[in-house]
């Protein structure tokens, strides 16, 4: 299973997996950051990374994050374009990335305790944090042997006009991979849930929870798992269609033939459109069943009155 593919040569994307000193020294980014005094700056760095920042204004202690030299990028397509600037317009704004941090191997003599059967990955670390504060990028013999997490939940800015002058002038040193489609989806959908609570995670926790509703309104069990099921299934096509599809689609510098992008977008409609008919046909199903559960409980009522 392959994790990378050779990063765009003409463009930065989201998902581009990059390697800078500036990426654990963000003093040229300092402006974004909390900013202490002297005096405080010792008490900042018990539980903090500090770098020193001098300027007319003298020393100054700039707060960071985890620090790393290795980073993916989270900005999508657009922003990037924007940030890096069009035509004549410079520079300007901030990119995200999600710091790397590469999984230490176990220690030598350590047991393993070994997941139950049948247990996935995910399901197991959904159990001890918040799924989407994390993903593992798994080995690639044919770019990286070594295991990686993805850290969403420490994100972190960077000067657009740093990102392009790396890219100019240390493209190859910089730009380092880029994460396939399947494995850009996913970390796409992690970072949506974690910064604005959207995409497959949440849609996943939606589906639950109406599962719940439906459940507790009298509804048959196995008619509100299927339905609750097909809504999910639509969301998710939906979400892929936005996150690949039509993203290509609406690259301008993207590169990619148009009517290969276009063809791609038709179908992913066509699949979005046979989900969304399913989950109309069940949701409706439901309602006939949520009406007559609603007419028994009248009738009820109006017998226990009489």
């Amino acid at each position: 299973m392959s994790t990378y593919r050779p990063p765009d040569p003409k463009a930065l994307s989201f998902g581009d997996i990059c390697e800078a000193s500036f990426l654990v020294s963000i003093a040229d980014d300092s402006l974004t950051c909390p900013v202490f005094p002297t005096k405080l700056a010792t008490d900042a760095g018990q539980t903090t990374t500090v770098f020193l920042r001098q300027n007319r204004r003298g020393t100054r202690f700039v707060v960071a994050g985890r620090p790393t030299e290795r980073a993916v990028v989270l900005s999508d397509s657009c922003a990037i374009e924007t940030a890096l600037g069009r035509g004549p317009r410079q520079a300007h704004g901030k990119i995200w990335f999600a710091p790397l941090e590469r999984e230490k191997p176990p220690k030598e003599g350590k047991m393993v305790t070994p997941p139950p059967e049948g247990e996935e990955e995910e399901e197991r670390a959904g159990r001890m944090l918040n799924p989407y504060k994390r993903q593992t990028l798994q080995p690639d013999p044919a770019h990286d042997p070594d295991i990686w997490r993805v850290l969403v939940a420490d994100a972190f800015p960077v000067d657009a006009k740093t990102v392009l002058d790396a890219l100019v002038h240390h493209r190859t040193t910089f730009l380092l991979f880029s994460l396939v489609d399947d494995v850009a989806v996913e970390l796409r959908a992690r970072w949506s849930a974690f910064s604005v609570r959207a995409g497959p995670f949440v849609a996943l926790d939606n589906a639950e929870n109406l599962l719940t509703r439906l459940q507790q309104a009298g509804v048959e069990e196995e008619s509100a798992k299927a339905a609750c099921a097909a809504i999910n299934k639509t969301s998710d096509a939906g979400w892929r269609l936005d996150a690949q599809s039509f993203e290509n689609a609406g690259t301008l510098s993207s590169g990619n033939d148009l009517g290969e992008d276009i063809r791609a977008l038709v179908d992913d409609l066509e699949v979005v459109r046979a989900k969304a008919d399913h989950a109309h046909q069940l949701f409706s199903e439901l309602l006939d069943q949520l009406d007559a559960t609603s007419v028994i409980a009248e009738t009820d009522d109006s017998a226990t009155q009489v």
